[in-house]
């Protein structure tokens, strides 16, 4: 299931931005405190075709490529992934998913070209998600490229269940 707080606009999108380019980390709290509820009202949905959340067993972040966190300092996604793992009680597999391949900020490409700018740039690590249903953590989805593409990488290494939860879309 693929799950979202709010609208990539207005105050959210000013939150988001100010976390991760702003160096406002205190801001990550709220930001998983959103991703929380978001994720926690999907999970208690179920029947007449709405999701069923599940459980999972870890939170895997959406991981950077060493050159941009070492250009930025800090990986959002991993921070918003640490919080939401305390808020659910659950682990967070860091190293569940790697970049390996540096790529073109996907912000500074059009929607078209997002995809293929990804190729091969993730690889999961079945040693720590095969077996398991993971959660995807991101911060902002615009044409799903990253998510998908990164889910599909933790299904080959053997999660059998990834979902997804992003702060804004």
């Amino acid at each position: 299931c693929f799950v979202f707080h709010g609208r990539y606009e207005g105050h959210l999108r000013q939150l988001v931005l100010g976390f991760k380019f702003g160096g406002r980390l205190g801001q990550g709290r709220l930001l998983a405190g959103f991703l929380a509820e978001a994720w926690q009202r999907a999970a208690g949905r179920s029947g007449d075709g709405a999701m069923d959340a599940g459980v999972p067993a870890c939170l895997v972040p959406v991981p950077l490529h060493p050159k941009r966190l070492s250009w930025r300092g800090f990986n959002q996604s991993l921070e918003l992934a640490r919080f939401l793992g305390r808020e659910l009680g659950r682990p967070v597999c860091a190293q569940g998913l790697t970049r390996v391949r540096n790529t073109t900020p996907q912000s500074q490409l059009p929607g078209r070209a997002r995809l293929s700018n990804l190729a091969g740039a993730f690889a999961g690590q079945e040693r720590l998600v095969a077996g398991k249903h993971v959660l995807l953590v991101d911060d902002v989805m615009t044409t799903g490229a990253t998510v998908d593409t990164a889910a599909r990488a933790l299904r080959v290494a053997g999660a059998v269940r990834v979902d997804v939860v992003v702060v804004a879309r």
